[in-house]
C-alpha cells in the first residue's frame, strides 16, 4: 500500500510539471516555458507566444529613476490611463489590436523593475508563467 502511495505520489508530481517544458534561464531571470510555447529572446525582451497568446517579460536597470516614475513612462508609452498603485507594484491594462491586454511592472531587486505584458490577459496559463518567474 505504501509503494502504491508513493508511486501515485510521484506520477502525480511528474503529471503536474508535465505542462512545463523546462525552466529557462535568460540571464536577468528564469521561467519555466510550458511546452508548445515559442520564445523569443531579444536583449532585455523575452517574449513567449502559443497562438494567439503573447506574453512580454523584461527586466531592466531602473536607472536611477523611481518605480513611479517608471510606471508613468510605460503607461504613457501604451497609451494606458489606468495605471493602478497596488503597494508595491503596478497595473494597468492597455489595447492592442483590439484586444484587452494586463501589464504588471513591480520592483523585484533594489535597481531594476520587472515588466510583465499579457495579451489577451485572461488566461489561467499566463498567470501560472507569470508566477514563476525568478529575477536574479
Amino acid at each position: 500500500m505504501k509503494r502504491l502511495l508513493a508511486l501515485s505520489l510521484v506520477l502525480a508530481v511528474l503529471l503536474s510539471s508535465a505542462a512545463f517544458g523546462a525552466v529557462r534561464d535568460f540571464g536577468k531571470f528564469t521561467v519555466n516555458v510550458p511546452k508548445g510555447w515559442k520564445v523569443d529572446h531579444e536583449g532585455s525582451r523575452v517574449t513567449l507566444m502559443k497562438g494567439r497568446m503573447i506574453m512580454e517579460i523584461v527586466v531592466e536597470s531602473k536607472g536611477g529613476k523611481s518605480l513611479d516614475n517608471i510606471a508613468k513612462e510605460i503607461a504613457e508609452q501604451y497609451g494606458s490611463d489606468d495605471m493602478e498603485d497596488i503597494e508595491d507594484y503596478y497595473v494597468f491594462t492597455y489595447t492592442e489590436d483590439g484586444v484587452e491586454c494586463f501589464g504588471r511592472l513591480s520592483n523585484p531587486k533594489k535597481g531594476s523593475y520587472l515588466l510583465v505584458l499579457m495579451c489577451p490577459h485572461d488566461n489561467d496559463a499566463m498567470f501560472d508563467i507569470e508566477e514563476s518567474i525568478k529575477v536574479k
